[in-house]
């Protein structure tokens, strides 16, 4: 088992810095997503839904950007298929929606 992490950058300046590799709490709001709860995402289909919506690839051992003008849409495609499986994944996108960042995905 690995880990499965979720990054938003906390604002402009620190996306910029985000995307030299820094990863600092004081850059990006980490989380950290139980496997359990990927396997409900993933069984549910919702990772699938998301690539086809916005030409994404979300896959075990990938790292993929959700870009912000996304985020709200895949709210609503985890909200509708699988409303009380993506605690975490939910907060994350509510963080990013939030902060009008991108939401980044390391399986």
């Amino acid at each position: 088992m690995h880990s499965r992490c979720l990054y938003v950058p906390k604002g402009e300046t620190e996306r910029l810095k985000y995307e030299y590799g820094d990863y600092s709490p004081s850059v990006v709001e980490s989380f950290v997503l139980p496997e359990n709860e990927f396997n409900l995402l993933w069984n549910s289909d919702v990772f699938s839904i998301i690539e086809r919506n916005y030409g994404l690839i979300i896959d075990d051992y990938e790292e993929e950007t959700i870009p912000a003008d996304c985020i709200e849409g895949c709210i609503e495609i985890v909200r509708s298929k699988c409303k009380d499986c993506g605690k975490t994944f939910i907060i994350a996108l509510q963080y990013a929606l939030k902060q009008n960042m991108p939401l980044t995905l390391e399986f």
